[in-house]
């Protein structure tokens, strides 16, 4: 993708482009304030680019998601002019705007439900509405921990999660968790320490990162309230080079 895209024609006019930008990758996200919104979630390829780069990608995948689901070449088309259509239409929208305007601008699930075209799109926009608060790991906690030995533990669940078999792994994790510490701001760094380490394990990624470590900590507070962190391998983004 990033070697077809530097090859073609580009505006010269460069962003801080996802890298990553399609269909898969939107969809509905707890933020830290525990507000469900629609959002990108990936940002490991993110880079300064030509601002097109995204738009093609994104273009691209919503014909291929069409299909996939069989629809026409017609359909597919639509589809896409429609995707650029509200792309140009928002970005004038958002010149508009003050750049205070723009970062605060959101589409929280309310609204994304007001919005709906009709009552049956309507239930189907709270339907996933629903599907994205048990994602919160408040409701994911009781099914992937445990009890061994008296000490909460991540569930083994290979080969999607495990604890893996390397010497010392708990004391290089609480120093990987001492260093991402001192790059917290304050205010984030007294909420972390209100937590205890209890265990850690590694995760297998999607697709796109096949080939890199991810792993998720356990953490109790002092009243043995959860909480979870991903940590990612991170490399240089694809459009780099």
């Amino acid at each position: 993708m990033a070697y077809d895209l530097a090859r073609s024609p580009n505006s010269g006019i460069k962003v801080q482009a996802c890298g990553d930008c399609h269909l898969l990758n939107f969809g509905l996200f707890a933020t830290p304030e525990r507000n469900i919104v629609f959002d990108l979630n990936d940002f490991d390829e993110t880079h300064p680019a030509p601002w097109e780069w995204d738009l093609k990608r994104l273009v691209t995948s919503f014909v291929i998601a069409g299909r996939d689901n069989n629809l026409s070449d017609d359909d597919s088309e639509d589809a896409a002019i429609e995707c650029v259509c509200s792309y140009r239409e928002h970005l004038r929208q958002y010149s508009r705007m003050s750049p205070l305007e723009v970062w605060y601008d959101r589409l929280d699930m309310e609204t994304l439900i007001e919005m709906a075209p009709d009552d049956k799109a309507k239930k189907r926009r709270q339907e996933l509405a629903e599907k994205a608060h048990g994602r919160i790991i408040d409701h994911l906690f009781p099914k992937i921990v445990t009890s061994v030995g008296g000490r909460p533990r991540l569930v083994d669940q290979p080969p999607v999660l495990f604890h893996p078999a390397v010497e010392d792994f708990e004391a290089i994790v609480r120093e990987g968790l001492e260093a991402y510490r001192q790059t917290l701001s304050d205010e984030r760094r007294i909420l972390f320490d209100r937590y205890r380490f209890e265990d850690a394990a590694l995760k297998v990624v999607g697709v796109g990162s096949v080939g890199t470590r991810c792993f998720i900590a356990l953490f109790f507070s002092e009243e043995n309230h959860p909480l979870m962190l991903q940590f990612k391998e991170a490399r240089n983004s694809v459009l780099e080079a």
